[in-house]
């Protein structure tokens, strides 16, 4: 847990990650795998949510085997160098070597997606119209959609990752098309007939400077990402979108004024992740029916007495904003059950906290918290609960009041007194590591239903013989596919 999340949450969905390093020699490196591993298994865990649906949309690449495998190992030593870099400068031979590799991945990648496209392009050509019913044609290297206007029962079209600056409409007039995914290509302009049938398009990674016009005619969308462009404004034409219930817009430049608010007031999820909004505007109110609000990465320090309206709310992020206490507004939102302060600027919490009786996940990790008001023990509801990252000396007895907790984050804190967590019934992965703890956790370690348990950096009292015993349990509990590391 003691990974960084970019939307990364300890450990974020996926975007922005950043892991620990470790020394190469021969036992360092095995222990380094073994963390790696359980690291990204609680990255994957925590902010699986989020970094899917807030942030981006994963497609599989045609070639499942061979572009999985080398994204995968592309990512490895990407989050190893980032990681690296942050808590030690990176050697010049490291360096060197970090970028050899991904030199060797590009050129891999780039055969690949030429292979692909001709596969592809054999695929149209020798393919009855009425056979296919989704193409995928992503990672293939087309500047240009191939011509596809002859497959009419299609409803599903992936295109992602290639290099299309626009496309031919007749490519898309097909009634029973219903998915398009364009995402990381260089789009600034698309047209689409009227009355398309359209429920979810994703131009997520283009070059679009505006929300396109036409899609306005796209009566039956649903699903609207739009991340990562340079949008500045909200047209008139997305009130008219009355089938429309959520759209990305993170990572644009968007002006979220009262006339933007307006305009977004029908749709339930809403994400504006990272559009450098510095003060909601006041009729933010008119956001009644949102039940998924995004406000992370920017730079807001306040909310206005008006947001304790949208009581539909469910699912509230403010991470990596300019918080300095979570506002009392928030306590209002009777309904949430998601609510993430990563990366602010907060002291303390609130006992206004205990009035969220539906939370379900609570995510305060990277602040200055020194302590636990005791209303949280009313967030009975709650099963995934991180903190690390903070400064906590004690967790109070009433913590075991939480009995659906299932995932617990205490790690990188100042803590010398934990309560006896084995009487957490659904606990599944807890991390207690970088603390001040003394004495080990036996009756933790000796559940056999943990899938990860995280000890390691704490001034643990053992017998040489016990932590034998110990390295012997956490070999045991690899086999079982389980981690034990302390």
């Amino acid at each position: 847990m003691s990974s960084t999340r970019g939307r990364g949450r300890t450990g974020t969905p996926w975007k922005e990650l950043v892991f620990e390093t470790s020394a190469s020699t021969n036992s360092a490196t095995r222990a380094f795998f073994q963390i790696r591993a359980a690291k990204v298994k609680l990255f994957f865990n925590q902010r699986a949510t989020i970094f899917q649906k807030d942030f981006f949309v994963l497609s599989p690449p045609y070639s499942k085997t061979n572009m999985m495998k080398y994204s995968l190992t592309l990512l490895f030593f990407l989050f190893s160098t980032m990681l690296f870099s942050q808590e030690k400068k990176n050697p010049p031979k490291m360096t060197k070597k970090m970028d050899s590799l991904f030199a060797v991945f590009k050129k891999q990648y780039l055969q690949q997606t030429v292979k692909n496209q001709k596969r592809n392009n054999s695929l149209l050509k020798n393919s009855p119209s009425d056979s296919l019913i989704t193409l995928n044609l992503s990672h293939s290297n087309y500047d240009k959609v191939p011509d596809i206007s002859r497959f009419n029962r299609v409803k599903s079209i992936d295109l992602t990752h290639n290099r299309i600056i626009t496309i031919n409409r007749k490519n898309l007039q097909s009634d029973s098309l219903h998915t398009l995914l364009l995402t990381g290509n260089r789009i600034r302009h698309l047209h689409f007939y009227r009355n398309n049938r359209i429920t979810t398009l994703t131009l997520n990674n283009n070059h679009l400077k505006r929300i396109p016009r036409s899609i306005r005619r796209l009566k039956h969308l649903k699903t609207l990402d739009l991340g990562k462009n340079r949008i500045k404004r909200i047209p008139h034409f997305i009130l008219k979108l009355d089938s429309l219930n959520e759209i990305s817009l993170n990572y644009n430049i968007i002006r979220f004024n009262k006339r933007a608010v307006k305009r977004l007031r029908k749709i339930n999820r809403i994400l504006l992740g990272s559009n450098n909004i510095s003060q909601l505007p006041e009729n933010i109110n008119e956001l009644k029916g949102v039940h998924r609000l995004n406000l992370g990465k920017n730079a807001l320090s306040t909310l206005p007495d008006s947001f304790k309206q949208l009581t539909q709310l469910q699912s509230l992020i403010l991470y990596k904003n300019n918080f300095s206490t979570i506002p009392n507004v928030v306590f209002s939102l009777k309904n949430l059950v998601e609510l993430d302060f990563y990366y602010n600027r907060l002291q303390s919490v609130p006992e206004g906290i205990g009035n969220l009786t539906r939370l379900k996940q609570l995510f305060l990790s990277y602040n200055q918290i020194a302590t636990l008001p005791d209303t949280l023990q009313s967030l009975i509801k709650l099963k995934y609960f991180y903190i690390h990252h903070n400064q906590l000396k004690i967790i109070p007895v009433w913590f075991l009041q939480l009995q659906n907790l299932e995932r617990v984050g205490l790690d990188h804190n100042k803590l010398f007194s934990i309560p006896d967590l084995s009487l957490l019934p659904k606990l599944k992965e807890v991390d207690l590591g970088f603390n001040n703890l003394e004495y080990l956790p036996l009756k933790l370690i000796g559940r056999n239903d943990m899938q990860l348990i995280i000890l390691r950096n704490n001034p643990f009292i053992m017998t040489k013989e016990e932590r034998q015993a110990l390295q012997m349990l956490s070999k045991q509990r690899a086999t079982e596919g389980k981690s034990l590391i302390f």
